[in-house]
């Protein structure tokens, strides 16, 4: 009998913690998301903490376009293309922006004023490196992001 009460104790303790670690991250998963550090670097840390707390769809979004945006691949010869490297970041001053073809986790796009179309595409070169950078339309990339998160 004494066995029987420990076996229902012991089943009973078991689904109180499992439900209560299903819920903690259920919840976490609502209201939290990887907090990458080109967001804070962008926007501030009050901001980013405040978006993670009222607007966590937004964030997001946010760390979805930190990735991708845009990708990269080779220059199309006999075209001509604006440098990215010319352009200027929020407060309007050109930036030494470095774009590491082998650390593309490490570019912010957020920090800069990059021109981009809802209907098409936008090509940049990259300095001397033969490559451009090309951002996915405005509806292109929200498609992207739908089907990612429905």
């Amino acid at each position: 009998m004494q066995s029987t009460h420990k076996h229902r104790t012991l089943t009973f303790l078991t689904s109180a913690l499992l439900l209560l670690t299903i819920s903690d991250g259920l919840a976490q998963g609502f209201n939290a998301y990887r907090i990458d550090p080109r967001i804070v670097e962008a926007f501030g840390e009050d901001y980013v903490i405040k978006m993670q707390r009222e607007a966590p769809h937004r964030l997001q979004y946010l760390l979805f376009f930190l990735d991708s945006s845009y990708y990269i691949r080779d220059l199309p010869s006999g075209k001509e293309y604006t440098d990215i490297l010319s352009l200027t970041n929020k407060n309007g001053t050109i930036r030494n922006l470095t774009i590491d073809l082998t650390d593309l986790a490490s570019f912010n796009v957020l920090l800069f004023d990059i021109p981009r179309s809802q209907r098409s595409r936008m090509f940049y070169k990259i300095g001397n490196t033969g490559k451009v950078i090309v951002f996915y339309s405005g509806k292109e990339f929200i498609k992207k992001f739908n089907e990612k998160y429905p």
